[in-house]
């Protein structure tokens, strides 16, 4: 099913506002130190309900972390809501993301059989279906395969025509020598035909290019969100409607190599280990705008 404006459905549909769970902080932070009480306060006869406190006092402290985390970003980024990670999973008809990550650091958002080689921190099962669509399925196991299949045959072959030959009556000791060495022979050839054919095996690279300019309100914010520790990651979400697909790497440069421009309104995206941020988004501004300081309309993050 395609979904008509990712980037806008995205944002509307799949973000959430933080505030609800940043305004929980006092009532969380009082029901985990009267937990921590509780537990300190456990006589003897009461060790059968530990168990239970111990959970609640757990479950208690993991989400007051959450809503203090939530505060500290609605701190810095009043605006900010929680991004769904569904759009994440969203893919084109070739298994490629609809939604690309792109690093504010790179130009070029790229994929190849180990995942997304521009946003490394975010969790590997995020993108595990793209890597295995670019991943050659001839694997150095299956060469191998292939390899010994045709060794096995090799030798049947040896075996059977042999003795017909004109030259077989010969000793048997020779007969043992000489097949001795065929075999040997064979061995080595077919692990040097499955090691050179896994060597001419190529991987599929897929690769697209950010084209726009950022407005300087958002480079602000890309820039806190960078320096900030919340975060260990800070990228751009764009609509990629086609990937240029490679087998491989080619020998030019990369403006030669790629060919899918980026011409969509993005937005940025904070990853702070647990949780996806929608920190803004806006449109793409023009040339002439950022020479002549005409800015385009920024595009409202959700109420």
């Amino acid at each position: 099913m395609k979904i008509i404006d990712p980037v806008k459905t995205a944002a509307e549909k799949y973000s959430s506002p933080a505030e609800p769970i940043s305004a929980q902080v006092p009532i969380l932070r009082t029901r985990t130190d009267k937990l921590h009480l509780a537990h300190q306060a456990l006589l003897p006869i009461e060790m059968g309900s530990r168990p239970e406190i111990e959970r609640e006092y757990n479950t208690s402290k993991l989400d007051l972390g959450r809503a203090e985390k939530a505060a500290k970003v609605l701190d810095l980024f009043p605006k900010a809501r929680l991004l769904d990670p569904e759009p994440l999973s969203w893919r084109h008809g070739n298994g490629l993301p609809v939604l690309a990550p792109f690093s504010p650091q790179s130009t070029d958002c790229i994929f190849d059989h180990e995942g997304c080689q521009s946003i490394r921190k975010l969790d590997e099962s995020v993108y595990r279906d793209v890597a295995h669509k670019l991943t050659s399925p001839w694997t150095k196991t299956r060469c191998f395969v292939y390899a010994f299949i045709c060794w096995l045959a090799c030798l049947t072959a040896e075996a059977v025509l042999f003795p017909r030959f004109p030259w077989a009556n010969v000793r048997l000791d020779q007969i043992a020598w000489i097949s001795s060495i065929v075999f040997w022979v064979t061995t080595l050839a077919v692990i040097g035909a499955s090691l050179q054919l896994h060597s001419l095996v190529r991987h599929r690279i897929a690769t697209a290019r950010f084209t726009g300019l950022i407005p300087p309100k958002s480079k602000e914010i890309i820039r806190r969100a960078e320096q900030s520790p919340l975060f260990r990651e800070v990228f751009l979400l764009v609509e990629v409607e086609e990937w240029d697909i490679r087998k491989e790497p080619k020998k030019k440069s990369l403006a030669q190599q790629v060919w899918s421009f980026i011409l969509e309104d993005p937005l940025i995206v904070g990853f702070d280990g647990e949780s996806l941020w929608l920190l803004d988004s806006f449109d793409l501004t023009t040339t002439e705008a950022l020479v002549y300081g005409s800015t385009s309309t920024p595009t409202p993050t959700p109420a």
